[in-house]
């Protein structure tokens, strides 16, 4: 009867530090989810910001696309004062194509490394090579020319953020799902393994999406100038 209480008592005594080990990762888990949850909200928040700014470039594009093909259809008539605005509106917005041609390259390397896959990397003149536009005819020449390649470029870049945005979702449905799974598991042998593998798992991917925050940030900072 000694030995059979004694057994119970060890048993229930080895069972209580499996508890007591489970609940501590589990809590442990949980503070760190918080952080988590943390980095994903303020990654999506500003690969939303990059989103506005890109359909801000769209727009420039499209509304100063429409007016040199609008005057290049009714010619200037002679108005040099619109001429001239025409021309410094050109050279601004072929200093902007230039600056989202670096934010573009940033951002497909971003994702590269992210992901790790391939990367596409476009070319980028030197800054003494950019186009500084002298005339109307030679502007307009220009932007008729390349405007579908440069929409092309703002495209890219709203698909790779869609991308970015699907992957981080992805990891919060996955943290999610685990940390509800873990909350629900009886605690016994094969769930402590299964949390421990899981937990180890997770914080690498965790550790992983931490650099990449970093760079989220200093893309956005060389993009945005902050």
């Amino acid at each position: 009867m000694k030995k059979a209480t004694i057994l119970l008592l060890v048993l229930a005594t080895t069972f209580a530090c499996k508890n007591e080990k489970y609940n501590k990762m589990y809590d442990s888990w949980k503070t760190e989810m918080i952080e988590i949850n943390t980095g994903h909200t303020e990654a999506l928040s500003i690969l939303d910001r990059f989103k506005q700014k890109i359909d801000g470039h769209k727009k420039r594009l499209k509304d100063f696309t429409t007016l040199i093909e609008t005057e290049t259809t009714n010619g200037t008539k002679s108005d040099m004062k619109l001429e001239e605005d025409i021309l410094k509106k050109a050279n601004l917005n072929i200093k902007k194509h230039e600056h989202f041609s670096f934010f573009l390259n940033n951002l497909s390397a971003l994702q590269g490394v992210f992901e790790d896959k391939p990367f596409e990397l476009y070319s980028i003149p030197n800054e003494s090579d950019i186009k500084k536009f002298n005339s109307l005819k030679e502007a307009t020449s220009f932007w008729i020319t390349e405007k579908d390649n440069i929409n092309a470029g703002h495209n890219k870049a709203l698909s790779i953020v869609s991308d970015l945005e699907n992957h981080i979702h992805n990891h919060q449905k996955a943290i999610k799902e685990f940390t509800q799974k873990i909350g629900n598991e009886p605690k016994d042998k094969k769930a402590m393994t299964e949390l421990e593998n899981n937990y180890n798992s997770n914080k690498k991917k965790h550790n992983h999406f931490v650099s990449f925050l970093g760079n989220l940030k200093q893309v956005q900072q060389e993009f945005e100038g902050k």
